[in-house]
């Protein structure tokens, strides 16, 4: 599931309602592409992942935005100095 986090995550923050069949359909036709180490993180996926990696970050939103926020703040304060 590790594996599948980001492209669901970036999934998620571009659209709220974004629905597993339709993203493993964008990573099988080459629209959607994992990290560099996603594809050996997230092994042989089926769409009940996807579903299950979607349901939890749809759980955790409030907080996953909270800590990119904090990250940003973080590195933007490390740029200045």
């Amino acid at each position: 599931m590790i594996g599948l986090v980001g492209i669901v995550a970036e999934a998620l923050d571009d659209d709220p309602s974004y629905e597993g069949w339709f993203l493993i359909g964008s990573i099988e036709f080459g629209i959607e592409k994992l990290s560099d180490t996603g594809p050996e993180m997230a092994g042989d996926f089926s769409e009940a992942d996807i579903d299950e990696c979607l349901s939890l970050l749809r759980t955790l939103w409030p907080s996953v935005e909270l800590a990119a926020t904090l990250e940003g703040k973080s590195f933007l304060a490390s740029l200045e100095g």
